[in-house]
């Protein structure tokens, strides 16, 4: 009896045997400290979840990555876990909504949804588990620049810095002063023609329609500065108000006006006025000659402030950036105890 079982089901044992011992290897080696930062260990399984974020195939036969496989990756793994507990130590914190709500301006950049964003992913060789982990480090690491390394890097160390140089993004129109305004407008007709285009938006947007609603004013501006119809733009929000004085117009509308972008043949578009309910963009065509003038004077002195502006900002960026990468890479491990666990070789990573 027992020489007709045996055969049938010693190769079942066999099979059930090894299957048991691949799952069991496969936990040890989840499971298995690499090392330790502060105190905290570090497994391998963070360390595979770590090579998913970065679309990493390392092409090894038991599937899993090694730290002895590429050192280099090995040593931005412990990065990551550094800045991670460096943030944490600074009260620095991400929340799984700021993670999906990064991923779904993400998804409507790319015009899909959900499960296409992760087609999208699948097709980079990266998961969503790992892309997640990617946009969690990356928020990480920006939110401590701007806390920690921004604030010791000093305006003053860019060579280019100028004390004295305005914001552009501060409103120049408030450089117009409403008698100037006054002064420069009356034309032989008295009056000129003022034209708007209303882009809505609604009073609590979601992020797609907020990024939809960047998108439009921006393919309006582009269009309508290159001399496109103004009511064929938009003519759900399009509104002629006629032939008017400038100075019956809004205040925010006059200094809109004021330092509009010129399009030739005394006529100017405005950059977008934006308010609770949408944004203005407003035409103003047959202005006298010395108020075209002037704003065709103070739009050259915009753009040259401008160019300062980011020439001075870029100085500051690239030495924010050049001190951030001198933290990261080399304060931060001296900041905190890391010890390595594999072997004496990837000691020397750190």
């Amino acid at each position: 009896m027992f020489a007709v079982i045996l055969p049938v089901y010693i190769p079942r044992l066999i099979l059930m045997l090894t299957a048991v011992f691949f799952v069991t290897h496969a936990q040890a080696e989840n499971t298995k400290i690499l090392a330790e930062v502060n105190g905290e260990p570090v497994t391998n399984a963070d360390y595979q979840i770590f090579i998913e974020s970065l679309g990493k195939n390392l092409d090894r036969q038991d599937s899993l990555a090694q730290p002895t496989d590429q050192p280099e990756l090995f040593q931005e793994f412990l990065q990551s876990v550094l800045i991670a507990q460096d943030a944490a130590a600074n009260g620095i914190s991400i929340g799984d909504d700021e993670i999906e709500s990064y991923m779904s301006q993400v998804a409507a950049k790319n015009s899909v949804d959900k499960i296409g964003l992760k087609k999208l992913l699948a097709e980079q060789g990266l998961s969503e588990r790992g892309y997640r982990l990617r946009v969690k480090n990356e928020i990480l690491r920006l939110k401590l620049i701007t806390k920690v390394i921004r604030p010791k890097v000093s305006i003053d160390e860019t060579e280019d810095a100028n004390p004295q140089a305005e914001d552009p993004q501060q409103p120049v129109a408030a450089t117009f002063q409403a008698e100037q305004v006054e002064q420069v407008v009356e034309n032989p007709a008295g009056t000129i023609h003022v034209e708007q285009i209303l882009v809505s938006i609604p009073k609590q947007p979601s992020d797609q329609q907020k990024q939809e609603f960047r998108a439009q004013i921006k393919e309006l501006l582009e269009q309508a500065f290159a001399g496109a119809d103004f009511m064929s733009l938009h003519r759900k929000g399009y509104s002629d108000l006629g032939k008017l004085p400038l100075t019956d117009l809004r205040e925010e509308f006059q200094n809109a006006i004021a330092v509009a972008h010129p399009l030739g043949n005394y006529t100017v578009v405005s950059d977008p006025l934006i308010g609770p309910g949408g944004a203005f963009i407003i035409k103003a065509s047959g202005l006298n000659a010395d108020f075209y003038q002037q704003i065709l004077a103070e739009r050259k002195n915009r753009e040259a402030k401008t160019e300062q502006h980011n020439l001075q900002a870029s100085g500051l960026e690239k030495k924010i950036l050049a001190r951030a990468d001198q933290y990261f890479s080399q304060e931060l491990p001296k900041k905190y105890f890391v010890d390595i666990k594999t072997n004496t070789e990837m000691k020397k990573v750190y």
